[in-house]
């Protein structure tokens, strides 16, 4: 009886896609999907503008793990380390200095321009984002706790 109804589903899945030939014609019609089918299609339904974005990191033993300076300098050629650092101390220090919707923007900045970043640039527009983030959350944490002391 068992073997009769899971025939029975086997065969109406496919009838309800139009024919129990769906079965033979699927693998086939798999197949001929080229990598510039997937790309076409792609192209007209996914777009910068109609995206959202998570971040992921990873914690070891449960905390997270931020990239350091020292990484991001480790991460550049030489010759592109002793021109960057510099400025992106200068950076870093001018970050204290920002709103919070200036703060929102460079990261949104940082976020629209990630496609065309070259790769040793990564781990430090990777950095600059974490620090603006984690000063902007530094920011909303301040202004929360302004407005709940206020209440009191």
């Amino acid at each position: 009886m068992q073997a009769t109804s899971s025939l029975f589903f086997q065969l109406a899945i496919p009838q309800a896609y139009g024919s129990y030939e769906y079965l033979n014609e699927m693998p086939r019609a798999i197949q001929a999907v080229t990598a510039e089918d997937i790309q076409r299609v792609a192209n007209e339904y996914f777009s910068n503008s109609a995206r959202a974005v998570s971040m992921y990191t990873r914690k070891d033993n449960g905390e997270v793990k931020l990239i350091t300076l020292e990484e991001v300098k480790a991460s550049l050629p030489p010759e592109m380390a002793a021109m960057a650092m510099p400025q992106i101390e200068a950076e870093l220090a001018a970050m204290s200095a920002l709103s919070a919707d200036e703060l929102r923007e460079g990261i949104a900045e940082i976020e629209s321009q990630k496609e065309m970043i070259p790769p040793q640039m990564k781990k430090l527009m990777d950095y600059l984002q974490q620090e603006l983030r984690i000063r902007l959350e530094a920011l909303e944490n301040d202004e929360a706790d302004a407005s709940e002391g206020g209440d009191e």
